[in-house]
């Protein structure tokens, strides 16, 4: 399954990324991932270092996404300043979370507005 990925900017340099599928219960998973990967470095060259990635729609998530995040994250913090914030609504992706440990590396909000507000 592809999913969509888009992005948009928002006030203050903010840019939100939107992962969107074809369907409800949406995975980033391996085959998925790509996409997402090439969005977040080619934002974080053009300069765009204040990213929410909005997985809203996302349902399940395994490592392969997760690495995606990290290496975003990671690309972002490497510029001063950078952040890379989730929204993420499903308990299942955010139990994933939990359990690797990255709650304490992510800012997670419940929404967009949320995320955009304390970036």
């Amino acid at each position: 399954m592809q999913l969509k990925v888009s992005y948009e900017d928002q006030r203050d340099d903010i840019t939100v990324v939107r992962v969107d599928g074809e369907s409800q219960g949406d995975v980033l998973l391996f085959d998925s991932a790509p996409e997402l990967r090439h969005m977040l470095v080619q934002l974080a060259e053009e300069g765009r270092l204040l990213t929410v990635v909005d997985l809203s729609e996302v349902t399940d998530i395994d490592a392969s996404g997760l690495g995606v995040l990290v290496g975003g994250l990671k690309r972002v913090q490497h510029f001063k300043g950078g952040s890379l914030s989730l929204v993420v609504t499903s308990e299942r992706v955010r139990a994933v979370l939990a359990r690797t440990g990255l709650t304490r590396v992510f800012r997670l909000h419940d929404t967009v507005p949320s995320a955009v507000a304390h970036a």
